[in-house]
């Protein structure tokens, strides 16, 4: 494939929105932040649109997730050692409207892929 077909079919899929932007992928280790956790939040029906703008807020909090279920939000976290990420989870919770947690520490990680296959993509 040629230069100049890439570049115009990466200009379709951006100005399409499939690409959003480009990322370099760092390692969390080595950048200083090795400690991950997953939080499960519980919050209250009235407050769910306030929590989710502060969760979003708070650093230290890389993803955050409406789901259904028991729980309302799913937040990943990443801190430098595990007292910063006893602070995230400390933050979180006291955000007026969020019931409780649950916190679910990363022991080890297998695997983590950033692509997304699209059919008819090989």
């Amino acid at each position: 494939m040629s230069e100049a077909t890439v570049h115009l079919r990466i200009r379709r899929l951006r100005e399409a929105g499939v690409i959003r932007g480009f990322h370099a992928i760092l390692d969390p280790r080595r950048a200083g932040l090795g400690e991950e956790a997953y939080v499960f939040l519980r919050v209250e029906p009235a407050a769910r649109r306030r929590v989710a703008e502060a969760l979003r807020s708070i650093v230290g909090v890389y993803e955050l997730y409406e789901v259904s279920g028991e729980y309302q939000f799913l937040a990943k976290i990443r801190a430098a050692d595990k007292e910063g990420l006893a602070s995230i989870v400390d933050s979180m919770g006291s955000v007026r409207g969020v019931a409780s947690t649950k916190t679910v520490y990363v022991l080890r990680v297998f695997r983590e892929d950033y692509s997304l296959r699209l059919e008819g993509s090989g």
